[in-house]
């Protein structure tokens, strides 16, 4: 499956043995790594409404950087979503003409299979231990294609690298927590962010400064050593060449999902939304006792145990500053309070509740939100039909999100399912839980709720276009539809396909070459006695088919 989501900056920092944070730039590994592997074979042909109902291939900004602080010291990584409607026929072929079609490389070498099996003639791949993992990642990335953009495109990606710039060095520059402690990297949070308005709307200031002083992302050859700020943070630009404002609307989600965790490189990951913020116990209590830590990544990796995080979402007849400072307050809650202070925040003030316990109960109840507040041992739970938790994993052991949903509806909760499917065991972790940060409703979210912006945040124009586009008439195979109809009845089609591929014991995931590309040749992604990392999916697979 071809995606046409191209990587246009990567930022990385790391921890260093000092507990000094070093932000690597991008002409070292990882950052650079990341990003050639992800490029190497971009399909630039415009993603069409078509392709989607076929089955083929902001305003999170601050949320982004909420999660970042609230997670000091732990290691994040972050994919951010810039849609790009296609205005000529010329963008994303390469400057001397040749092609970015996802099929052929213009230095007459073939791209990697759709299976993920390298063809003959492709430039050798590397494993880890195997020289310069960059200079590596260049070689089997050869040939792989440089977009033109329009000129209207072309400033959209300037100012969303800028602004991201931008938040990365100021998330950066923040305090050492305090009281300050040894942080284990036992833990990847990932997430993904989209929108256009994301970029747009980020502080022009912040960003026109960090342009005028030459803070590209793709520069700085010498690693900086900083105090430790708030979170780790590895983040990707990453934008897409669409037909029409209908696929600038459905967000690429559990694509996006997929490239996240492709920058950990912790023995355990958590796909988190960006807009949900960990309590500061997940950091400073669970994450900092090793022992824990590492008897959480033990159970994670022998037993395939996914660890499930409590959320909790805002009461929404609370104005947005209003859902935010409740947010804050949640979050900064000690564990050995959640009987007594977080509790109240629900059943007494009403000011929480679990999360979509009004508008989706089953997604969340088997954690079983009164058993938890009473309980000091984690405990287990069994899966149910619906359940769609966040949870923590192994990162060598689960299985990658299906890259044909796109938007918001059935792509989570299909991916909660096949964990259980591969006989996964659900157990609820005590002392850690995650809060929802409010914010207006986004163009993707109002295809299936249609949900009315907020008068606090009304939408772009670009939005009005969006969703008065969704409430469009299409014509697909000789038939005419409503879009937003269309996409309902498509992305749930491709979860009862895939259910139904479950029961047999047969469902795949469907990923994008990018993906495939990646898992091959990052070096933190090879098998620790050397195997390749495509082992990992490999033993899924044989798991779901053994079912």
């Amino acid at each position: 499956m071809y995606l046409g989501l191209y990587s246009a900056s990567v930022r990385a920092a790391t921890l260093d043995g000092g507990g000094r944070r070093r932000d690597w730039g991008y002409w070292d590994t990882p950052a650079k790594e990341l990003k050639l592997c992800y490029n190497a074979l971009y399909s630039a042909n415009p993603t069409n409404f078509s392709d989607f109902l076929d089955g083929s291939p902001s305003k999170r900004l601050k949320a982004l950087a909420a999660q970042c602080r609230s997670y000091p010291s732990g290691p994040l990584a972050a994919a951010v979503y810039l849609p790009l409607v296609r205005r000529e026929p010329w963008e994303g072929r390469q400057a001397n003409g040749g092609t970015c079609d996802g099929t052929a490389r213009t230095d007459g070498t073939a791209p990697i299979s759709d299976s993920g099996t390298p063809t003959p003639h492709e430039p050798n791949s590397y494993s880890a231990g195997g020289g310069s993992t960059a200079a590596a990642a260049a070689a089997a990335t050869a040939g792989a294609c440089e977009p033109r953009l329009s000129e209207s495109n072309a400033a959209a990606l300037r100012n969303a690298t800028a602004t991201l710039e931008a938040l990365f060095r100021d998330l950066d520059a923040q305090p050492p927590p305090a009281p300050s402690y040894s942080f284990p990297s036992f833990l990847d949070l990932t997430g993904a962010a989209g929108g256009s308005r994301a970029v747009s709307n980020a502080n022009a200031t912040a960003a026109a400064a960090a342009a005028a002083a030459g803070a590209d992302a793709d520069a700085g050859a010498t690693p900086a050593a900083t105090a430790i700020g708030a979170c780790v943070l590895r983040l990707m630009l990453l934008y897409e060449l669409v037909a029409d404002e209908v696929m600038a609307a459905l967000m690429p989600i559990n694509a996006l999902r997929n490239a996240a965790i492709l920058a950990a490189d912790t023995p355990l990951v958590a796909m988190v939304d960006v807009d949900l913020s960990p309590s500061l116990s997940l950091s400073q209590h669970l994450l900092s006792n090793r022992t824990r830590a590492a008897e959480l990544q033990r159970r994670a990796e022998a037993e395939r145990t996914v660890w499930v995080i409590p959320a909790f979402d805002t009461q929404r007849r609370l104005s947005l500053p209003g859902r935010e400072a409740v947010a804050d307050l949640a979050v900064a809650v000690p564990h050995s309070a959640k009987g007594t202070r977080l509790v109240a925040l629900w059943k007494k003030a009403e000011k929480i509740y679990p999360f979509a316990y009004d508008v989706y109960r089953a997604g969340h109840s088997a954690t079983d939100y009164n058993k938890w507040f009473r309980s000091k041992l984690d405990y287990q739970v069994s899966y149910r039909p619906g359940y769609e938790p966040w949870f923590i994993g192994a990162r060598m052991a689960l299985p990658a999100y299906d890259a044909r949903f796109r938007g918001y509806s059935w792509n989570k909760v299909t991916n909660v399912r096949h964990v259980a499917a591969l006989r996964f065991s659900f157990w609820v972790i005590t002392d850690s839980w995650l809060v929802h940060r409010p914010h207006a409703p986004t163009a993707s979210c109002t295809v299936c709720t249609k949900e009315k912006p907020s008068k606090s945040s009304p939408p772009l124009p670009s939005e009005k276009v969006t969703t008065a586009a969704l409430d469009k008439r299409i014509r697909f195979k000789g038939k005419w539809h409503r879009a937003r109809d269309a996409f309902i009845r498509r992305a749930k089609g491709f979860y009862q396909s895939a259910v139904d591929l479950m029961r047999q014991g047969n469902y795949e995931p469907v990923t994008d070459v990018a993906w495939r590309n990646c898992r091959r040749v990052l070096s933190w992604w090879q098998q620790r006695d050397g195997g390749d990392a495509s082992g990992a999916a490999g033993n899924a697979s044989a798991a779901a088919t053994a079912r």
